[in-house]
């Protein structure tokens, strides 16, 4: 929210600072909607590909083999800037700006096989099945966190003070 008798375009001073509509230090004021989408940028980039077959065979009129495999693949960069004059950046306990980083990567395999036997005796049909499946699966996250930047308006881990800099698995 933002008040309405404040132009939201106007969000930073003649200095290139963010210009606030309360000039106090201690007021955690929201973001202008406009700083927060020219000053704290994110974004990410997904891929993914599914893969799923069947293959069936009748050997007899009796007897038949069936075959199903699938396959999910899956990876994702994510970047997420917090300008160090942001609230956003003091709501996460950093002052001075933060760069995070993170990569998720899946890979997840599944396959069946199935005999299906039938015999009809009379008047009652009766259905055998046997078979086998299998699933493997690998998930994998790498993050890395670094606050204090040294330019605040370069969005780049090598960008941020190592002192202040957290990598996670």
């Amino acid at each position: 929210l933002w008040p309405m008798d404040d132009d939201a375009k106007n969000y930073l001073k003649t200095d290139g600072t963010r210009r606030k509509v309360v000039d106090d230090p201690n007021f955690a004021e929201l973001d202008n909607p406009y700083f927060d989408v020219n000053k704290n940028r994110s974004y990410d980039v997904n891929h993914r590909l599914f893969f799923n077959m069947t293959a069936s065979y009748d050997a007899t009129s009796w007897l038949n083999f069936t075959v199903r495999g699938g396959a999910d693949v899956y990876s994702m960069f994510a970047n997420y800037f917090y300008h160090p004059e942001s609230q956003l950046n003091r709501t996460y306990g950093s002052t001075a700006g933060r760069v995070e980083n993170g990569t998720e990567k899946y890979r997840g395999y599944s396959g069946i096989f199935l005999t299906t036997m039938k015999k009809n005796i009379g008047k009652f049909k009766s259905t055998l099945r046997v078979g086998a499946a299998n699933d493997d699966y690998t998930w994998m996250n790498f993050s890395t966190r670094g606050d204090s930047l040294y330019n605040k308006e370069l969005n780049d881990i090598n960008n941020t003070n190592p002192k202040f800099f957290a990598t996670s698995r």
